[in-house]
């Protein structure tokens, strides 16, 4: 199919006239770059680059792209511009559309990041971004900051991608403002994630010691932008240096600067050990802090591999007496037993919850998920239950929308293929 479809294409390009690619006019996209130089490889036309990408032989593609395009000047811009214009009947691939964004960035960093942001494919739009917007801000921070400024505040990955490329194509530039910019994003989630960008670019250019000495320097009376560094330092770390985040909280976690660090350190250490990272959190102070990172690190580790997470729970409660600290997991390790393959040991632990509203808010959660899946093994298990006629009617009460989707993904989550 994908190279029919570019043989026809390739044909009509011979007949036709072709398709202007040029972004909106300057009151909406920012104007040209100055061309490049030639290169070295001669230039794609448009029926030799369909032809090419007609290639049913992906990796040969994805190498010839690769090896070209770096060294071409900047004469082949027109005949990729109609080609990325043509991506879904061409039938691009995420790889082949990225390559092509990135060679146009090379010579129109700013026509290509227009693009990139108000015209390529929704599936292809990250990879586009990323491979438009950080050349351009490490070229002129300030001029593609102008233009993407808008687009960070946009919701979902492309908002995402959008605010990453800027903060770590500035960084690359050595050009001051970005460390100011950031700040002035803002208290909230945005600024959390430009400054983890910006955390992990100066750890690959610095490494951990360099960024925690900034953070460290920074005024202690703006507290809620420096409470926010250091929670983003404590996430950051963790894939290039655990002992270096482990010493940044035994540092810091119970300073004033410390609230949900440890949180940061062992949901992304779950990740990778989320045995060992519940272990580290267990041997903390107990405190509402500690409790709350057990909490959570437990349900990332439990969601992503069920059949590690939940046997281990099982063996540390086992254990006599079960250590005290394995307390704040108990909601989270009775809801996924409960709505997995077995509700009655959710139940079980649910029902020993210390908490009355939260031990039947989950009990009743339970009961609806296994009795819309089951209605005669749970009603078989509710004639034994002494529960109150309250509790009866919530979990006899009629589906709901929302618990209609959930059995759905379920459904559809049990099909994955067998590794």
């Amino acid at each position: 199919m994908k190279n029919s479809l570019c043989a026809a294409l390739g044909i009509l390009a011979i007949v036709a006239s072709g398709c202007d690619a040029k972004p909106p006019g300057p009151s909406a996209a920012p104007a040209p770059s100055s061309p490049g130089t030639a290169g070295s490889e001669p230039d794609f036309t448009y029926d030799s680059l369909v032809a090419l990408l007609g290639n049913p032989d992906d990796f040969a593609v994805a190498r010839i792209l690769g090896d070209r395009l770096p060294k071409m000047g900047p004469g082949s811009v027109p005949a990729l511009q109609e080609v990325l214009d043509d991506a879904a009947s061409l039938e691009l691939d995420a790889v082949e559309h990225e390559l092509l964004m990135r060679y146009w960035a090379r010579y129109d960093p700013a026509a290509a990041t227009w693009y990139a942001l108000t015209k390529a494919p929704r599936a292809f739009r990250v990879g586009a971004i990323y491979a438009t917007l950080r050349p351009w801000a490490k070229q002129d921070p300030q001029k593609a900051l102008e233009t993407a400024r808008v687009w960070t505040n946009e919701g979902g990955d492309a908002g995402a991608a959008t605010q990453v490329a800027l903060v770590r194509g500035w960084y690359e530039s050595g050009k001051p403002g970005v460390e100011q910019y950031i700040h002035d994003i803002g208290i909230g989630f945005d600024r959390q994630r430009a400054l983890t960008a910006y955390s992990t670019a100066v750890i690959r250019d610095k490494g951990v010691d360099a960024l925690v000495k900034w953070a460290e320097a920074l005024p202690d009376t703006d507290a809620a932008y420096k409470l926010e560094v250091f929670r983003s330092i404590g996430r950051a770390v963790v894939p290039f240096d655990l002992a270096a985040a482990q010493r940044f909280c035994d540092a810091h976690c119970e300073g004033p600067f410390g609230s949900n660090v440890r949180d940061r350190i062992a949901s992304r250490w779950a990740d990778k050990d989320g045995a060992a990272a519940l272990e580290w959190l267990g041997k903390a102070k107990q405190n509402e802090d500690r409790d709350t990172a057990i909490r959570y690190t437990f349900a990332v580790w439990a969601r992503r591999v069920p059949g590690v997470a939940l046997p281990w729970m099982k063996a540390k409660l086992e254990a006599k007496p079960p250590d005290p600290w394995l307390e704040p997991m108990l909601p989270i390790y009775a809801r996924m037993l409960g709505k997995g393959v077995k509700p009655e040991e959710g139940l079980a632990v649910a029902d020993k919850l210390a908490g009355p509203q939260e031990r039947e808010t989950i009990m009743v959660e339970i009961l609806r998920y296994w009795r819309q899946k089951d209605e005669a093994a749970a009603e078989a298990w509710l004639k034994t239950a002494k529960l109150s006629d309250e509790m009866l009617a919530r979990v006899r009460a009629p589906q709901t929308k929302v618990e209609q989707l959930e059995q759905e993904r379920d459904g559809r989550l049990a099909q994955r293929p067998k590794s």
